[in-house]
């Protein structure tokens, strides 16, 4: 546990340093994502969603433009007629924005974009997405969470979940 705490220590140290040095104009991110549903319309045939995504940020002090490119796969609940799963899979590309709230530590964030989202026992199709969430930064390290929504291809129902997400950021 002291070991875990001194980690922490100097994560936050290092956080505080690079800011009080340089004035990072770019940066990189990777995040790995857990995503649990969030409406009846994606609780009622998913039990989670896992992937990953990556993105580039550009700005000046606060608010930096995103875009971001991910994947993830949600698995389906088994239909009890054909005994089969039908999973989700989701590879969106966005664009945002992401404003830091508390020095270089705390932000929040919003994007948009295109989706392309398909099920197994259908054909896929590109559908708008958005997402808007808030995480915080210590060096390296960021954890975020998110809240995005899709229409769920070939239903009238649009799917949305809680998105849990933890990485690594590469400033520039």
């Amino acid at each position: 546990m002291k070991q875990l705490i001194k980690i922490f220590f100097v994560l936050v140290m290092i956080s505080f340093a690079g800011n009080a040095n340089s004035q990072r104009l770019f940066f990189l991110f990777a995040h790995g994502i857990y995503s649990v549903p969030a409406n009846n319309d994606m609780s009622n045939n998913y039990k989670f969603g896992a992937g990953g995504e990556a993105g580039v940020g550009v700005g000046m002090k606060k608010t930096f433009i995103t875009g971001t490119i991910g994947y993830s796969s949600f698995s389906s609940k088994t239909t009890p007629i054909y005994n089969t799963k039908n999973n989700l899979t989701y590879v969106p590309i966005r664009v945002g924005l992401r404003h830091y709230v508390f020095g270089k530590l705390v932000y929040l964030k919003g994007d948009a974009g295109l989706a392309n989202v398909k099920t197994q026992s259908g054909s896929g199709s590109s559908k708008f997405t958005s997402s808007l969430g808030a995480g915080v930064k210590f060096g390296g390290i960021e954890l975020e969470g998110d809240y995005e929504g899709v229409k769920i291809p070939n239903t009238n129902t649009n799917g949305s979940w809680f998105g849990l997400k933890a990485g690594f950021y590469f400033g520039l």
